[in-house]
């Protein structure tokens, strides 16, 4: 040790001279730490400190003096938060009790739950006709990930992994209405919201596209892989009556039109294979 801070003051030395420095650093000036840096309130949820040393690895302190990453297994461990593990004292005075305490504050307000939770919840919501109240949950959680408080790609679930909570993924199957039955070769959509002006994103086992709704014209397509296709439906709550066109790829296809639980299914009268590019057209009447 006494080596490396020779090479250190022999350094600072050096850096002095060729500066044109003549000033003589004392060793209290050294060791000054300078001015502290105080974190506290929204800063303490974010701030961390490792704490190491050279070829030992290192830990890290959070703002609530958890700890967080330990990284002391020849690999990096960043995001982590390891279960059952935190600083404490034990102390005990002869003819008393002992007494044991953890080294950390309580949690942060807002106390949050997992986004996966409140996305399903959200869910749920919009499947029970609660259009607004489910979408005022998703607008309050993306609120608290905005980029300006936290990371917009790493939503807090079971650690730093996700981008989005996989539930998110119900809340776009519960505005769409999508359905998808590849027993069937069936494809549907009942929107939840703005029903004659709607579009969105789908996706199956064999490919994924859009589907667009405006007025009584309905467009499906085939961005990506394939989709098998005999039965397309949308809800009945449109009132369509009847077929005046079907249209694949620029060639007149014929259909009929039924009514198959809350949904107006076209039936093709020849099973489709869409590929990439391909898209199906439907006009219906009202």
């Amino acid at each position: 040790m006494r080596k490396l801070t020779f090479v250190f003051l022999g350094v600072l030395f050096l850096w002095a001279s060729v500066n044109g420095s003549s000033e003589v650093l004392e060793k209290e000036e050294l060791y000054d730490t300078g001015k502290t840096r105080k974190f506290t309130g929204d800063a303490l949820q974010t701030i961390a400190f490792p704490i190491g040393g050279l070829g030992t690895g290192n830990i890290t302190l959070g703002g609530r003096g958890e700890i967080r990453e330990l990284e002391i297994f020849n690999r990096p461990d960043k995001g982590t938060y390891p279960d059952f593990t935190f600083f404490s004292l034990w102390a005990k005075e002869e003819g008393k009790e002992s007494v044991a305490r953890i080294l950390e504050r309580r949690f942060f307000p807002p106390y949050v739950a997992w986004t996966g939770i409140e996305y399903q919840v959200a869910a749920s919501l919009i499947y029970s006709g609660h259009i607004n109240e489910g979408l005022t949950i998703v607008k309050a959680l993306r609120e608290r990930y905005s980029g300006f408080n936290r990371n917009p790609w790493d939503e807090l679930e079971c650690g730093h992994h996700y981008a989005r909570a996989l539930a998110s993924w119900a809340v776009l199957l519960a505005l769409s209405g999508y359905q998808y039955d590849g027993t069937q070769s069936l494809i549907a959509f009942s929107p939840k919201m703005r029903e004659d002006n709607f579009s969105t994103f789908w996706s199956c086992g064999s490919g994924w596209g859009s589907f667009e709704i405006k007025g009584s014209t309905v467009i499906l397509k085939v961005e990506y892989g394939n989709l098998e296709l005999s039965k397309f439906g949308v809800s009945d709550d449109y009132g369509f009556r009847s077929i005046r066109s079907i249209d694949v790829d620029s060639e007149q296809r014929d259909g009929k039109l039924k009514r198959e639980r809350g949904l107006s299914v076209v039936h093709l009268e020849e099973p489709e294979k869409l590929g990439r590019g391909s898209r199906i057209k439907i006009v219906f009447q009202r």
